[in-house]
């Protein structure tokens, strides 16, 4: 059940569109939203006010906030590798194919209470790329909850609304996801993958 969320007007989900959407060439490749159904970057978290909580943190102290936690997929990292490093590894085994092991350490990090977000947000792209859309869309308002303001959040909770058959959240997501996006150059390609979704869904 999705759960109630303050999402913008009519108004604001063409305005949402319209912003930017004019430098979209008619016989440009479509960005495929799907693409961005993926973790962020180290530097994008930084620059959402966590790079102290990354280097502060190490696997050790992970370890010990989650001793219920299977740590195993954490072998190959040293007890004083950071979290930042903890991150990475689990994105790397998420690339790699093996997703119970970066559950594993993004169970790890959503343990740490100042990385909450960023175990979660992991979790999160699990789901979607399982094909849970359940699961992505309560991990996606626990974000929004938590007032994460990283616009691939909003992205991934549009698809998977959309995914659901809940086209009206749908567009009330994508529409939140190109108003983040347009407010940060790094993410340009959301934005116009997002506002090609909006224009789609609002002449289907």
């Amino acid at each position: 059940m999705l759960k109630s969320t303050q999402g913008p007007k009519q108004a604001d989900i063409i305005s949402a569109w319209l912003t930017g959407c004019g430098d979209i060439l008619p016989n440009e490749q479509e960005e495929d939203i799907r693409a961005h159904i993926a973790p962020v970057s180290i530097e994008a978290w930084q620059a959402d006010g966590l790079g102290d909580a990354l280097a502060s943190a190490d696997l050790e102290l992970l370890l010990k906030e989650a001793p219920d936690e299977d740590g195993s997929a954490s072998a190959g990292l040293d007890v004083t590798s950071s979290a930042a490093h903890v991150y990475e590894e689990a994105v790397r085994l998420m690339g790699a194919g093996d997703t119970n092991g970066a559950r594993q350490l993004f169970r790890l990090l959503k343990a740490h209470s100042p990385l909450e977000n960023i175990g979660v947000f992991g979790l999160l792209t699990l789901a979607a790329h399982e094909e849970d859309f359940d699961t992505a869309l309560s991990l996606a308002n626990e974000l929004i909850e938590n007032d994460c303001r990283i616009p691939r959040v909003y992205l991934i909770a549009g698809y998977s609304a959309l995914q659901l058959k809940q086209t009206k959240y749908a567009k009330r997501y994508y529409a939140l996801a190109s108003r983040l996006a347009r407010k940060n150059p790094a993410y340009r390609d959301e934005q116009r993958a997002v506002q090609r979704e909006l224009l789609m869904l609002q002449f289907a």
